[in-house]
This record gives C-alpha cells, structure tokens and sequence, in this order.
C-alpha cells in the first residue's frame, strides 16, 4: 500500500471557516423547510466550477409549479443540518444500487432509498440595516451537490463544490430591514454510499463526470447573514512556524467597488485580551484582491498541546471600516519529520510522537453527510477515551465542525478530500483504467476522457516545479478535484488539530513523475 500525501506544516496549519467578528446572524438551525421537487428537470443541466459562474448569464430555475409554491405548506420543517435522505429515504421507492453506488451493486442485500435530483429549502429572513456601497451576504459552511441560491426570484450564488463553504451576495435583491424568502435548490445527481473513493464511484451528469463523494443531497448548519463593507477583509489565516512564539497571518483583502490605500491592522487574543497587534499597508484598485503577509512574534505564547489546548484568536481590520474584519482561531504548534533516511521520528512542538489513531468514512448518523454539534463532541470524546491521539477524514472531505471541537479538546486529525486521484489525471496513470476503474485489455475501447494524450511519452525524470502546460488540469473532473482540495486547505488551514493533508489513500498505482503532483504540492505551500 502507498499513500500519497502532503506533510503538512512545519510552516501550515488549517483552521475552520473563518468569519467575521462583527454582527453576523446565524439563520441555520430550525426554522427550515424542504420540499422534493421530483418533476424538475436536472439531467441535462449545464454545470459550471467557480472560476466559469456568471451568475447574470445563467438560467433561472424556479421551482415546479413557480415561486409560490415555497410557502408554509409546501414539504416540511426541518433543522439543519439535513439532508434529504433524513426524512425522506425510500419513500419515493427503492431500486437496486449501480456499480458507482456500492462495491456489490445490485447485488447489496438492500434497496437504495436515496433521492436523486432536486429538492427546494428555505425559510424567511429578517435582512440587516445596511448603508449604500455595503453588500449583505449569506455565507454557507457546505452544501452538496449543486447549490443554487435564490432571493426575491433573482439567482444570488451557484456553487457544485460538494461539501466546502460558499457565499450568495443578496444586496441587489433586498431592502434594509425587510423580511424576505432565502431559497436554496440543490441537486443530487447521486454518488457513494459506500466506503470506497475509486475510478468506479464518479458520478456522470449530463456530458460531465464528477469525482466520487457521498451521495446526499442537502444543507450543513452554521449559515451566517452578514453585512460587509466594499473593501473588506475576506479571508484570514493563521500559519505555524517551527518557533512556538510565532505564527505567520496572511489576510486576502478584497474590493468590491472602491479603491483602498490605508492599514491592515492585525491582532492576536487570548481569553479575549490582546496579546499582539501588528499593521500592514496595502493599497487596492476598485475590484482588485491582494494578500497581506506578516510574521507575529508573541512572547507570551503558551503551545497547543494534547493535553493542554490552548486556543488563540487572530483578527484582521481595515481603517474605519467597521464592517471589514475577519478572525480566526489557531493554536501556537507545529509538526515535522526528523532523521529522514536514517532514524525517521515524527516531532511535534520538538518532541518525539506516535500518533495512534483511527479511520472514520464520514457517514453521519440522522443524516448520513453532517455531524451536528453532538454528534461532533461524542466522536471526538469517545476517540479519547479510547486512548486515540488522532482521528483521519477517510476519503471524504473533512468537516469543519469536528475540527473546531478537536481544536478545543486536543486531538489531532489527517485530512482527505476524497477521489483525490482525479486531481491528477489518467492520462500519467499506469494503466489505462476504464470506466469502471479496472485495468484494461489493449482492445477494449476507452472513454474519451479517460485516454492517455496520444504522443505522450513517459519521461525519465521530471519538473518538480510544477509549472508548465503538462502541470495543468485538462478535463472536468481533474479541474474539479483540484479547486476541491486547494479550498479544503484553504478552509482548514489554521486548525491546530489539523497535522496532515492526504491527497489519496492507497495509490500505489501512480505514476510518481506525473508533473501534476508537484502542481499540488507547490500550491500547498
């Protein structure tokens, strides 16, 4: 068995979605409803990653029978998170699992209740008082697998990136103070509901394929409505050093209508009192995004430990801009390898560890894809109690509610998005592989998507740099897992709990000269 993965961070450490310290709303929770809309059309949608939405250009689709139909007695009431199996497993029916579904296929010993195709949630909002050149934005932790965000009729955000946080911003389709109807249309086009990640799990929508992931369909909890400024703070990471005093923040600052030349003030807390403050001067063009970098040397820092997690908070802010900041919380740790070649040790905050952890697949129980704040505290308690050091996302991506409780209680977690193979593309596989992840015979026909490049020759050595046209993703599904695992690292990279990205479990069967590798890992660091 090989595992390919990212040894993270000397220098690295993931956090959970990092937010916004001032007024937010939490709108998840009760207060729900959730409605199968089974005669909307899906199947042949067109589907687009983040870099290709244009929210202007795309189609509006409303629910089957029009707007009016999301009201009080339409579906359910729900709480989130949810998904739609929760509560509605088998009653449509069940039918026989396909090979992409369960290892045994038909032949599982039971029927797939999951639903596939649309269902409709939503609830009524209070919006926030909110001056001109301000936006209002709902920020959801996850969702899975299309999302399409609707206010007032008008389409506010699009995301198919399963299970990672995206942002709808709704200011052209409210009013200050008004109550109005937040909907949300996902679609289930299936996945896994089995333990495996393989070439034989990819899911098929219209003329795209998807890398496997499980196959619910709703929403994760811990859904904020928030007012920002134009300029603002959009996101904050708090980066470990080898030196349990320092930490390294980078903020992304991000104009969304007028320019900004002025400070970045940064800060670190603990136990809600400043501990550092630091600035940096940055200087945006009306649209233009950057990122601001400094190193913060805390002499007071006590470390992140097993035993002893203790937690900080970093803070970013724009001058007199009171809608601008962002925090996140981090721990002062960090891990690396010593004696490589000759007596490997793992060492964490310079002392020798063996970690001594488990597996879990991430089928939540009630409702098969999220963990809610219970669920988060008995896994991570019990794991302890086992004697356990740390647990592993396995082969589903990880869920930022488990991070936060591992964060508090002290336990150390590794981190796989799922089908992360498909970020690297079959064309530098041994193999070839078909459509059902076996090896194939020379005669077999493949599927285009899957060919190796016709003048491709397998090189005696290779980049490492990672730059250049062969580093580049070229079908769907690479380009797709690819923005999947650089969000995940994004999003966790400041958990203290977090001491390991794994790209695939298992992959013995790559080719380690495959320039797309090196693209990955150099965009890591």
């Amino acid at each position: 068995m090989a595992v390919l993965f990212a040894a993270l961070h000397n220098y690295a450490q993931p956090v959970t979605a990092n937010k916004s310290s001032s007024a937010s709303i939490d709108i998840s929770g009760s207060g729900w409803r959730l409605w199968p809309d089974r005669d909307a059309a899906w199947q042949d949608d067109e589907i687009y990653l983040p870099a290709d939405v244009n929210l202007g250009k795309m189609e509006v689709n409303k629910p089957t029978g029009g707007w009016q139909v999301l009201n009080d007695h339409q579906g359910i009431n729900v709480t989130l998170p949810g998904t739609v199996e929760e509560h509605y497993w088998g009653k449509f029916g069940r039918r026989p699992y396909t090979k992409n579904e369960a290892q045994r296929g038909a032949g599982t010993a039971f029927g797939n209740g999951n639903y596939l195709g649309v269902s409709w949630w939503w609830r009524t909002i209070q919006v926030p008082q909110f001056k001109p050149g301000q936006r209002v934005l709902v920020w959801f932790r996850g969702a899975r697998l299309r999302s399409e965000v609707y206010v007032n009729g008008k389409l506010c955000g699009y995301s198919i990136m399963s299970e990672l946080p995206f942002q709808a911003d709704i200011t052209d389709a409210v009013k200050p103070g008004e109550k109005t109807q937040l909907a949300v249309r996902i679609t289930n086009p299936g996945g896994h509901l089995d333990w495996i990640d393989f070439a034989q799990m990819r899911i098929k929508w219209n003329k795209y394929f998807l890398p496997p992931s499980h196959g619910f369909g709703g929403l994760d909890d811990d859904i904020q409505l928030t007012v920002r400024d134009n300029v603002s703070v959009s996101d904050l990471a708090a980066i470990n050093k080898p030196d349990l005093h320092q930490v390294h923040l980078i903020a992304e600052v991000s104009s969304h209508g007028k320019p900004y030349n002025g400070p970045v003030k940064f800060s670190i807390l603990h136990n809600g009192k400043i501990t550092w403050t630091g600035a940096r001067t940055v200087s945006l063009n009306a649209g233009e995004t950057k990122t601001v970098e400094l190193d913060a040397d805390v002499n007071s820092a006590e470390p992140w430990q097993l035993n002893h997690p203790v937690l900080y908070q970093a803070k970013a802010s724009l001058l007199n801009l009171a809608a601008s900041d962002r925090q996140v919380n981090f721990g002062f740790r960090f891990m690396t390898a010593q004696g490589i070649g000759t007596d490997a040790k793992l060492m964490f905050n310079n002392k020798r560890i063996v970690p001594v952890s488990a597996i879990s697949w991430g089928y939540w129980g009630r409702n098969g894809l999220w963990p809610d704040a219970e669920m988060a505290e008995r896994e991570v308690v019990n794991a302890k109690k086992m004697g356990l050091t740390a647990l592993q996302f396995h082969r589903n991506i990880g869920k930022p509610a488990v991070l936060d409780v591992q964060d508090r209680l002290g336990l150390l977690r590794c981190e796989e998005p799922g089908g992360g193979k498909f970020a690297l593309g079959a064309r530098y596989s041994r193999g070839p592989y078909g459509p059902d992840g076996g090896f194939l015979a020379k005669d077999e026909k493949l599927l285009d998507a899957f060919k190796p490049k016709s003048d491709y020759i397998q090189p005696d050595t290779v980049n490492t740099s990672g730059k250049g046209p062969d580093g580049d993703g070229q079908t769907f599904w690479e380009k797709y897992e690819e923005e999947k695992i650089l969000e995940m690292v994004k999003r966790d990279r400041s958990h203290p709990s977090l001491i390991m990205y794994t790209v695939q479990n298992e992959s013995s069967e790559l080719d380690l000269r495959n320039p797309r590798i090196y693209r990955l890992f150099r965009w890591f660091g």
